[in-house]
């Protein structure tokens, strides 16, 4: 069983051929992550209708975050809190400095981020972590609830940085990533680095690729990639993706 670890599944057009599509290249599970309340919302209808491929990741992206007034971000908030308990983990959440462009704006990040945290340890739930231009930073959220609550995290897009991966290696901290690997050199180094036990793959549909959007029926083509690089067989990364998968959920 293949599956897409992040997925903005209620941005995709077509949704239910593109899901039937992905099942019939063998991804059974795909992890729906949320931005802000309406995403929320739309994901966990969609959730009512897919129940056995769609699993539910809430939360509120930091880049979202910066776009709300004081009013709109509570709201968001109280709906996550209300919402939470029907999570299978807690994403899209972290860090995003790209769209921070000053101290207050990052303050503001982490101190969301700090909230949804609590929210996911109440709910012994694993992390689904966004990290742009805050690679270093977003990892040490991620090692610090790890240590702190026993709960995996995710870091998802996470393949930028060797140096990075080692403590990740270190620490327990599962990577997932995507289509890049199809086409980057330098991504694929990164790769080779990651423990196999740690990674997940991803497609961050429908985040476009290669200028079309991307879809969750890539999995087995980033899979096939992956076992050129470790030098095995699809089947073993299959085999591998759906224990480490498992694994994640489960926190082992």
């Amino acid at each position: 069983m293949w599956i897409d670890a992040h997925c903005h599944v209620e941005q995709i057009p077509n949704l239910e051929n593109v899901l039937n599509t992905a099942q019939k290249q063998g991804v059974r599970k795909i992890v729906a992550v949320s931005v802000d309340q309406t995403s929320m919302q739309q994901i966990l209808r969609l959730y009512q209708q897919f129940p056995q491929t769609l699993l539910p990741a809430l939360g509120i992206h930091p880049a979202h975050i910066l776009e709300m007034n004081p009013e709109e971000l509570q709201s968001n908030l109280n709906f996550l809190k209300q919402s939470i308990h029907q999570a299978k983990m807690l994403g899209e959440v972290g860090l995003d400095y790209k769209y921070a462009r000053n101290q207050e704006q990052k303050q503001l990040q982490h101190q969301i981020l700090k909230q949804q945290l609590q929210l996911a340890q109440n709910y012994a739930l694993p992390l689904n972590l966004h990290s742009r231009w805050a690679l270093r930073q977003t990892m040490e959220i991620a090692i610090h609830y790890k240590q702190y609550t026993g709960y995996n995290a995710l870091l998802h897009w996470f393949c930028q940085s060797k140096k990075l991966i080692k403590i990740c290696n270190k620490k327990n901290i599962y990577v997932s990533v995507g289509p890049i690997i199809l086409h980057s050199p330098q991504t694929i180094e990164v790769v080779q680095c990651i423990q196999p036990h740690l990674l997940l793959l991803e497609t961050d549909s429908p985040v476009p690729f290669h200028n079309s959007p991307a879809t969750p029926d890539l999995i087995p083509k980033i899979g096939e990639k992956l076992a050129q690089i470790w030098n095995t067989t699809t089947e073993k990364v299959e085999q591998q993706i759906e224990e480490n998968f498992h694994n994640f959920l489960h926190h082992r």
